[in-house]
């Protein structure tokens, strides 16, 4: 990857919402986001259990979805 940028924090509970990403290396320039969603505690440590990926090669919806499960 060639950039991340860490978008938008939780002002309540300063978690992760939004990373931003681009990759200028592939398909000419690809710019896409994934979004932290459902924290679960996992054995002390508090993680997103979806995180949906959006990305410029889509219309519409979201290009996949990373699912942590306990």
């Amino acid at each position: 990857m060639d950039s991340i940028l860490l978008d938008v924090l939780d002002k309540e509970n300063h978690l992760i919402v939004k990373l931003e990403y681009t990759v200028r290396d592939a398909y000419n320039f690809i710019r896409g986001a994934a979004y932290f969603k459902d924290y679960q505690n996992y054995n002390g440590i508090l993680l997103p259990s979806s995180l949906p990926v959006e990305s410029n090669l889509l219309k519409d919806g979201f290009l996949h979805e990373m699912q942590i499960e306990n």
